[in-house]
């Protein structure tokens, strides 16, 4: 009886340890019934941290695992294999891509819409994945054409992490450039320069002036406000208001003035004065040429009585006109 009992739980036993072993294998197996896609890319930067298996996401997602790290020793570049399946991308239709090279078209377009592969660190572990995300760099990349047509060839960009780096460290190469000594001794040239003009007499007297000055002002504007009261602002304001309301007045009436004046006739009867005094020195200019023809005629006349008195009582005699008659 306890021989039976042996047999049927070496049964048991055995029978367990062939059902695990069946089911590691079809866990093993599994990926190999899944539709994947072979995708390479070439990662300039450092890949510390990123190991075989490491996780490969799409925007988050993850896609599929990395299968292999070498180093191409031509350019210096670190080839990263990957493995991404295609059951994890679908389509309006919840319909999963059945074919590898619909798969590989649709890379194609997300690839020219500035698709890349960077390594970013897995939290703070410094483990690190492939992420599959869209950079603003959509320039074109070569492809290599070393590859297999069923490889497909995804481009790399810089990671964020990476371009940090880069920048502390040209920040700290500037930093280090910096000669702190001499700023150093400026600085103590400064205040030692502020102290001396500080402890400077001169500048105490001014100091001084300057708080007389203040209190002087202080109370003259005291005195001010004492005898400037309320009462006499408001009586100097209703003076300013009359006499706004004078020149107001003052210049209604000017223009009512204006208005009221004959200004047409009076430019009329202007210009008719003007037009009576052009003849009038017209007249003036004939009578003075009269006067003087009159005043040449008598010192002719003149001239002859003294040359020859008697021609007075002859009377004015004819020039001949030849001299010998």
């Amino acid at each position: 009886m306890a021989a039976v009992n042996k047999f049927r739980l070496g049964i048991f036993v055995l029978s367990g340890v062939a059902l695990l072993i069946v089911c590691i294998a079809l866990l093993g197996l599994r990926g190999s019934f899944v539709k994947k896609a072979h995708l390479v890319s070439y990662m300039n930067d450092t890949v510390q941290g990123l190991n075989k298996g490491a996780a490969v996401k799409y925007k988050g997602v993850p896609v599929g695992s990395v299968t292999d790290l070498s180093i191409q020793i031509d350019d210096k570049l670190v080839r990263v294999d990957m493995a991404v399946e295609i059951r994890c991308f679908t389509n309006k239709k919840q319909r999963n891509l059945e074919k590898i090279e619909s798969f590989y078209k649709f890379l194609e377009k997300e690839v020219q819409s500035g698709l890349r592969c960077t390594v970013e660190y897995s939290g703070i572990t410094g483990m690190r994945y492939i992420e599959m995300n869209y950079a603003n760099d959509t320039t074109p990349h070569d492809h290599p054409d070393i590859l297999d047509p069923e490889v497909f060839y995804l481009p790399s960009a810089s990671s964020k992490i990476t371009d940090i780096v880069k920048l502390v460290t040209m920040s700290l190469e500037k930093i280090s450039k910096v000669n702190f000594d001499s700023i150093s001794e400026k600085l103590e040239d400064s205040l030692s320069s502020m102290k001396s003009l500080l402890t400077d007499p001169k500048l105490r007297n001014s100091i001084e002036r300057l708080e007389k000055l203040s209190g002087n002002l202080d109370q003259a504007t005291s005195e001010v406000a004492k005898v400037l009261t309320e009462e006499k602002l408001q009586g100097l304001i209703n003076n300013l208001n009359e006499a706004i309301g004078t020149i107001d007045d003052l210049g209604k009436l000017s223009k009512s003035v204006l208005q009221n004046s004959k200004v047409p006739e009076t430019t009329g009867a202007i210009r008719l004065a003007s037009t009576s005094v052009i003849g009038l020195e017209d007249n003036l200019k004939l009578t003075l040429q009269k006067l003087n023809n009159a005043i040449d005629s008598i010192t002719e006349l003149a001239n002859s009585l003294e040359e020859d008195p008697g021609s007075l009582l002859r009377g004015k005699q004819k020039q001949p006109i030849f001299k010998n008659q």
